[in-house]
């Protein structure tokens, strides 16, 4: 006979397709002390262009009434690409 056991499982899948993930489980730490500080406005933070990072700080921003500011990385033999 098996022990009782609870099993929990975590759904990825039913969270914010734009900050969900990893990348939110990472920030929810740093956007509870941004919350914490009533002057703090502004989130600078820096990631490549096709940042999944730079994106979930993007949606938590704009969620909390805070302005986002991307540092952004290209590669120069693509400088031209244009991004959406």
């Amino acid at each position: 006979s098996l022990p009782s056991v609870n099993i929990y499982i975590k759904r990825d899948d039913q969270l914010d397709s734009y900050a969900s993930g990893n990348k939110l489980r990472k920030l929810e730490f740093l956007f509870a002390d941004i919350l914490s500080r009533p002057k703090c406005h502004h989130i600078i933070t820096a990631g490549s262009l096709h940042s999944n990072h730079c994106k979930a700080v993007a949606v938590l921003a704009a969620r909390f009434q805070r302005q986002a500011h991307f540092l952004l990385r290209t590669d120069r033999d693509n400088q031209d690409e244009q991004i959406l």
